[in-house]
């Protein structure tokens, strides 16, 4: 009897032993790598590390993918001589949208956060061909998440003229990426 016991044990606690072998990832950047930016978009994860040498920016990369496996990478550094682009928009008297973005195969890939009290939802990401919104979602609050950029990357304004990047990867720019697609307006 003790031994089927012991048999009907380990069978049940290999699948719990699996499942805590596997934690779930708060973000796709790597060992080594600052998280500038990271969320969950539910079933997916967005994330932008950095990686730094002697305290400056090396590389800035940003991730997508279901947990665990990336499915998208796009990396500015010297050696790939692509750069990251932001930008602060206002969508309401009370609320601004700071923007990080890239270019990809023909499409922006807008990273947001939205500051103030009238924002609709706090972070996203927005995926644009030309001004026509392909998809816009939001970012999933959890303890672990990171929906806010990193001071150490970019200090942003009230404007783009009031903000400023701390590495040369990422450009300050005058645009508004139709965030307002992003951001509707909330109803009172």
């Amino acid at each position: 009897m003790s031994a089927v016991l012991a048999v009907i044990l380990a069978v049940w606690m290999v699948p719990a032993t699996l499942a805590a072998a596997e934690p779930a990832a708060a973000s796709h950047c790597h060992t080594g790598e600052e998280i500038a930016f990271s969320c969950s978009l539910g079933d997916s994860v967005v994330s932008l590390c950095t990686s730094t040498e002697a305290g400056l920016v090396q590389s800035l990369t940003y991730r997508s993918g279901v947990r665990g496996r990336v499915g998208q990478e796009f990396i500015a550094s010297a050696q790939t001589g692509q750069r990251f682009h932001a930008s602060v928009s206002p969508v309401s008297p009370r609320a601004l949208v700071r923007q990080v973005w890239f270019e990809q195969h023909g499409r922006r890939y807008v990273l947001t956060e939205c500051v103030g009290g009238d924002c609709a939802h706090s972070a996203g990401l927005g995926v644009f061909q030309g001004d026509r919104l392909l998809s816009g979602r939001h970012c999933l609050r959890t303890q672990d998440d990171k929906a806010w950029f990193s001071r150490a990357l970019v200090e942003f304004g009230s404007e783009p003229a009031s903000s400023r990047s701390n590495t040369g990867l990422l450009l300050i720019d005058e645009a508004s990426n139709a965030v307002e697609k992003l951001y509707q307006p909330r109803r009172r």
